[in-house]
């Protein structure tokens, strides 16, 4: 979590200094889907220690909004944007109308997969617009967590979604800035 906290500083403040420009889209699409992960995250793993990075993480995804929305780029909402806040409405009624925090968090999981498609755009048109150091934080500290779920097993491969995905997709965008 101390991986999350320090990206998160780190790039909240080279935002507000100008340094970077977050893809004010995303970041939306994270602050509101994130609150639904860590919520049915929880429910689902009945683990406060295995939650606590997602619910940091939600924290400071809404921090990171509104710091961008005051000193980022406002972008319009496009295609992808409505995908993901659609896949995060029928994640919602899927935990409301099944009870299934599983099937909610998965449906989650693709909704925040897809949040990163804005991002991807941006880093690839200009690298300077992202923090490498804090996204490869980010993939750091979603490798601790995916850590904590195998030493904390509980045969649950739904649990292993959020971690590994996160991995994935900061240590990409962290990639994309390098360039």
């Amino acid at each position: 979590m101390l991986a999350s906290i320090t990206a998160s500083v780190i790039y909240n403040w080279k935002t507000f200094g100008g340094e970077a420009s977050p893809n004010i889209t995303s970041w939306f699409l994270w602050a509101t889907i994130t609150v639904l992960n860590f919520t049915s995250y929880r429910s689902m793993s009945g683990d406060w220690l295995k939650s606590t990075l997602p619910t940091s993480n939600s924290l400071f995804c809404v921090l990171t909004f509104f710091v961008a929305l005051f000193f980022g780029k406002i972008y319009a909402p496009n295609a992808y944007d409505i995908a993901v806040l659609t896949l995060g409405s029928a994640a919602a009624f899927v935990w409301w109308r099944f009870r299934s925090s599983k099937k909610a968090n998965l449906l989650v999981q693709a909704a925040l997969c897809i949040a990163f498609t804005p991002t991807f755009f941006t880093v690839v048109a200009d690298p300077s617009t992202e923090i490498a150091l804090s996204w490869f934080l980010w993939a750091a500290a979603f490798l601790i967590q995916a850590i904590v779920v195998i030493l904390r097993w509980k045969k649950e491969w739904a649990e292993l979604a959020y971690p590994v995905g996160g991995v994935l997709l900061h240590f990409a965008v962290g990639i994309l800035a390098l360039r």
